[in-house]
């Protein structure tokens, strides 16, 4: 998420990268004190069905987009005057209709957890593994059953704790390892979406790294 502003006289323009966890204020149709991160904000515009205690006057009543103006001007102190919403094919057929982008990679990386789209909740071959542990994944189990289990098979607790720590590891086909070397680079639509949504690198991830890496992404575009 990124807040634009434009400055029509001077002719600049500064890009702000609103990080996924801030934490903010979401009113309430009784006013209630409810609070969460400004990415399920965004969830809420895309489904407001499912958020119901959200005040109606953002869900229905205006544009789409004015519960996440509100909350970001909230944050920044800025009337908010406008909202674009890209998913990722529009992105991907955006960059491919302009023949594809260069950008000016200024730090090169490797991420290990890109997610591969249709792979979400593939067992990557370990559905019997899986079958055993599924009832410790969920609140409720018997804490003496699952000890018993892992003292028996203590391969499964390595997958247990793989699949609640490092998923990657126990569903490897679900990921797939991005590799971005540094300098000038043309990318396609495809990969430019995987340079700017990447956020698992040890040496470049994290929110701010990927912030940086998406405001380099508009500069070149």
């Amino acid at each position: 998420m990124m807040l634009a502003h434009i400055d029509f006289k001077s002719k600049k323009a500064l890009l702000i990268s609103l990080p996924r966890d801030i934490w903010v204020k979401v009113p309430t149709k009784d006013n209630s004190d409810f609070y969460n991160k400004i990415n399920a904000v965004y969830q809420m515009e895309l489904s407001p069905k499912n958020y119901p205690d959200v005040q109606d006057s953002y869900k229905q009543k205006q544009e789409v987009g004015g519960l996440i103006k509100a909350i970001v001007g909230q944050i920044t102190g800025l009337k908010i005057d406008n909202f674009i919403a890209v998913d990722f094919d529009s992105f991907k057929k955006g960059i491919d209709v302009l023949g594809g982008i260069t950008i000016n990679v200024d730090k090169a990386f490797e991420d290990p957890e890109y997610p591969i789209d249709g792979k979400e909740i593939d067992l990557c071959g370990k559905d019997e593994q899986f079958k055993q542990i599924e009832p410790f994944l969920k609140p409720g189990y018997n804490e003496e059953d699952k000890k018993k289990l892992f003292e028996e098979h203590p391969e499964l607790e390595e997958f247990y704790n793989n699949i609640t720590e490092k998923p990657y590891l126990a569903f490897p086909c679900r990921y797939e390892t991005l590799k971005f070397e540094a300098g000038k680079q043309f990318m396609n639509g495809e990969t430019a979406l995987k340079y700017v949504r990447s956020r698992n690198s040890e040496t470049d991830g994290g929110d701010f790294n990927r912030g940086r890496r998406q405001q380099t992404f508009v500069n070149a575009l």
